[in-house]
């Protein structure tokens, strides 16, 4: 196989491998698909467009636009998630919502910023590497590198601190985490906190490589929640590896057929996956869903 299509293969998975954890931590605890989480990718981005606009050092631009998507995301918990939440309303109400909510969002960055293409990049190009005869730019390693230590990060943070264990512990059995004095709003508002942050830092990654549009949080939401649903929703490692799988597909039917091919192959190592575990490859099926 070609090294510059699995080179291109990681740096595609990077961005939607942080999204898809992002979605597969949100459903662990709230059994919902987090559809308003391709909102904070796009915020984040052009949240960063907007202030190295007004003047702010891109360092800077980049932090607080990571911490405003990350609030965003949060708020999103909070001020419609929550409420619906205590008054019983049903998964597919709250579906309907965090739709609507991407909708809306989009349509105020199309009203703010336009729908023209927009870049976060200061000049046109980036420098090219050659790895293994394959040519990969300094934007793109940068992404493969931080993407790649915020996946490993969240999943230690998981797997070895106690605020990972209250998280497990809520995903596995919302009610008897209750029961034992395990505090679900706040464990819920901390695994929204950390899959915006993560979203956040995608849509920057997918900013400084591809540029901004309006459309690029549904762009990435189909890939995503597919590497999220192959992996087995709910689990993090689960998600990661899935978005390697979606990643090196689409590269890898893109080199051998037109691009027009690649979307097909999203879906086609899914039916692939599910075929052989319908829950997965981490994931377990689950005890009960409520429509």
């Amino acid at each position: 196989m070609n090294v510059q299509v699995l080179l291109n293969g990681l740096i595609a998975a990077g961005p939607v491998a942080l999204v898809a954890l992002g979605l597969s931590l949100v459903f662990s605890v709230e059994r919902l698909f987090h559809l308003a989480h391709a909102l904070v990718f796009t915020f984040a981005a052009y949240a960063a467009f907007a202030l190295q606009l007004w003047g702010l050092p891109r360092g800077l631009s980049l932090c607080i636009a990571v911490v405003a998507a990350t609030a965003l995301g949060t708020g999103i918990e909070v001020a419609v998630y929550a409420p619906m939440r205590r008054s019983g309303a049903s998964t597919l109400v709250m579906l309907v919502a965090s739709l609507g909510i991407v909708v809306l969002g989009q349509g105020c960055v199309s009203l703010a910023f336009g729908s023209q293409t927009l870049s976060l990049r200061s000049t046109g190009y980036s420098a090219s590497h050659q790895i293994c005869g394959a040519y990969l730019t300094t934007t793109q390693l940068v992404s493969v590198a931080i993407s790649g230590a915020l996946c490993v990060g969240i999943v230690v943070f998981m797997r070895c601190t106690r605020a990972g264990l209250l998280i497990r512990a809520v995903a596995s059995d919302a009610g008897l985490a209750s029961i034992v004095g395990v505090p679900r709003e706040r464990v819920t508002f901390g695994a929204f906190a950390i899959a915006s942050a993560a979203a956040a830092v995608s849509g920057m990654l997918v900013a400084f490589d591809t540029d901004l549009t309006p459309m690029m949080g549904f762009n990435i939401l189909l890939p995503a929640l597919t590497a999220a649903v192959i992996g087995g929703l709910g689990s993090i490692l689960g998600s990661i590896v899935g978005a390697l799988l979606i990643g090196v597909a689409w590269h890898l039917i893109g080199w051998f057929l037109p691009t027009q091919w690649q979307d097909a192959a999203v879906f086609l190592v899914l039916g692939v996956c599910l075929l052989g575990r319908p829950q997965g490859l981490w994931g377990r099926p689950l005890r009960k869903v409520t429509i």
